[in-house]
């Protein structure tokens, strides 16, 4: 397993065990965090704040049963995780499984400086194809 694939299989599961990300110690200080234009949520957040708002929105309004992970692809700095995730609605109970795809750009320090998540596996291909998109600072 590569470095960078190292840092995001990590990452991953800090988050099945609900811990911060961010105090692991493999997010930037000036990390980019995107939601896409249909999210609840949407827009980009930036730094360690955005990254926990982010975090903390999407914990309130769900609760992380399972990631499945199904194809991790890497090219230059980036990491793609195409996955299956299992949650369900913290007010209505509902369990729902569905396709997301990450896209995550990895530092040579071992940080995420970068991550975008969307609704399907395709979005997500299209997003790691394009390239790196615009960091902070």
């Amino acid at each position: 397993m590569s470095e960078r694939r190292d840092v995001v299989a990590r990452l991953m599961r800090a988050w099945d065990r609900g811990e911060d990300a961010v105090e692991t110690g493999l997010v930037s200080p000036d990390v980019v965090y995107v939601n896409p234009p249909e999210a609840v949520d949407a827009g980009t957040r930036h730094g360690h704040e955005g990254w926990q708002s982010a975090m903390r929105n999407f914990g309130g309004a769900f609760e992380l049963i399972s990631t499945r992970v199904e194809a991790v692809e890497e090219e230059g700095g980036r990491v793609l995780v195409l996955a299956e995730l299992e949650t369900r609605g913290r007010g209505s109970g509902l369990v729902a499984t569905r396709p997301f795809g990450y896209v995550f750009d990895v530092d040579d320090a071992g940080q995420v400086t970068r991550f975008e998540w969307h609704n399907g596996h395709g979005p997500a291909r299209e997003s790691f194809a394009r390239g790196p998109g615009p960091q902070a600072g």
